[in-house]
């Protein structure tokens, strides 16, 4: 009988890649400058609820598996100057169901009951060691990150040594340099990812409208494989919304639906990975 060992680890590693954006105040003769405008002291709430369905194919494996995550965080800011912000993200919750051949597993960080299946035990370890972890970024004005520790800090909270794939850089939406109109569009590319695994995001921001009090994005993203990383191919695209707060620039609330295929290699064996999400970011308050 086959050991399930190797596909539960790299089915651990692509959750964790996945963790992961009225009456017009404006005319179309204003223009409209976004821009962060943050002060330190203040604390933000968010939920980050993700749905996949990760698939793997690798020599002797087909293994399909259906994953529900919520993430709650608080965010803190720290400092603020003229040129950047430095926040501070704790990690508060995670918890989530998953199907996987057949079965179906819960994991909850504010539960002391185990979980009864190897995976389920694995996937709460792991998340277990993240609870109370703070990731710093400092980001400018228009949103461009200008450090961050996701990986220190969370392969040191994650159990096992594991891989943390580097996210961070698409928490916050990157706005223009420029003053803009409804309809108006900017490109940004930034490269994402760790440890060789990296790819560049192309990103395209369209401001749709605005009302008083939000600015209304659509955002649009296309995922490619970076020269000399450990990814064989990989490809993918997402497709969303986040709305502004005008006041602060902070993100309130995003609704993103992602496809992403690629081919990584493990322990000598090359893993075909598919991956669809539908990722919903909620500021609380």
């Amino acid at each position: 009988m086959k050991s399930n060992a190797f596909p539960v680890r790299i089915l651990i590693v692509v959750s964790l890649i996945t963790l992961a954006l009225c009456s017009a105040a404006i005319t179309k003769k204003d223009s409209l400058l976004l821009t962060y405008n943050l002060r330190a002291g203040q604390e933000y709430k968010l939920a980050y609820l993700m749905k996949n369905l990760i698939q793997t194919e690798t020599v002797g494996y087909n293994i399909s598996l259906d994953q529900n995550m919520d993430t709650y965080y608080t965010t803190t800011v720290e400092e603020d100057s003229l040129s950047r912000y430095t926040l501070a993200t704790r990690i508060d919750r995670i918890k989530g169901t998953q199907k996987m051949m057949g079965s179906e597993s819960t994991f909850d960080s504010e539960s002391t009951d185990e979980p009864a299946d190897p995976m389920g035990k694995e996937v709460k370890k792991a998340m277990d060691g993240l609870i109370g972890k703070v990731i710093l970024m400092s980001i400018d004005r228009r949103g461009q990150v200008l450090q961050s520790n996701y990986v220190e800090t969370l392969s040191q909270g994650s159990s096992g040594g594991m891989f943390m794939f580097d996210n961070s850089q698409t928490w916050y939406p990157v706005f223009s340099s420029k003053s803009v109109l409804p309809g108006s569009s900017w490109e940004e590319r930034m490269t994402i990812g760790s440890q060789g695994f990296t790819f560049d995001c192309i990103t395209t921001y369209t401001l749709e409208s605005v009302n008083k009090k939000r600015a209304f994005l659509k955002v649009t993203s296309i995922y490619e494989p970076v020269e000399g990383a450990k990814l064989s191919s990989m490809k993918g695209t997402a497709a969303g919304t986040v709305q502004i707060d005008r006041k602060t620039g902070y993100p309130l609330e995003s609704v993103t639906k992602q496809h992403i295929e690629m081919v990584l290699e493990e322990q000598g064996m090359r893993v075909s990975i598919k991956i669809d999400s539908d990722v919903t970011m909620k500021t609380l308050y």
